[in-house]
């Protein structure tokens, strides 16, 4: 279904004047006219991708970017598209043409006619940093659960937003009961 789509450079992925909002925002835009079979893409996405303004991919060679399992979970989201209208937006591994190993949030939706999708839409993000920053939050939060030292973590006003298991088993307090209280409140131990 999707063979022989071909890339146009300078076809517009999106509306006069909103690809310079899009650019502006970091937001790479495209297009796919199915009956015509032809995929283009604005400017932030030939960067993203890291091809030059020549580069002629097929739908197929495009979605090669995307390494597996995040390639499968692409074309089942592309396909739902086709067949019901539904929107898709994912956070996918990407390699660029330089090998450049990034993180994709890709959103999107399959137009339709009468005679089923004529057009497919969509945007891509670079999140890579984002991404990272996320990982690297969870690694922590869970080396703080599992922490068995007491960890209490207050706002700027120093009242409690959180507390560790740890915590909760020497003082007896759970996190329910500490939310919005200065540590210094309580007794140690509940009694």
């Amino acid at each position: 279904m999707m063979d022989g789509l071909l890339f146009e450079p300078r076809a517009e992925a999106c509306a006069p004047g909103m690809e310079a909002l899009l650019d502006l925002a970091g937001i790479g835009a495209w297009r796919v006219d199915l009956p015509e079979g032809r995929v283009s893409w604005s400017a932030v996405t030939r960067r993203l991708h890291e091809v030059d303004e020549g580069f002629i991919p097929t739908l197929e060679t495009a979605i090669a970017f995307y390494p597996e399992p995040g390639r499968a979970r692409l074309i089942a989201a592309l396909e739902e598209s086709m067949r019901t209208g539904a929107p898709w937006d994912l956070d996918l591994p990407f390699v660029t043409a330089l090998a450049r190993l990034r993180t994709l949030r890709v959103r999107g939706r399959a137009v339709s006619g009468r005679k089923g999708p004529t057009t497919l839409y969509g945007i891509v993000e670079d999140i890579t940093e984002r991404a990272s920053r996320a990982e690297e939050h969870a690694r922590l939060a869970l080396v703080v659960r599992q922490m068995v030292s007491p960890v209490v973590i207050t706002d700027a006003a120093g009242r409690t937003e959180w507390v560790n298991e740890a915590f909760e088993r020497t003082t007896g307090y759970s996190l329910a009961e500490m939310k919005g209280r200065r540590p210094g409140e309580v007794r140690q131990g509940p009694g």
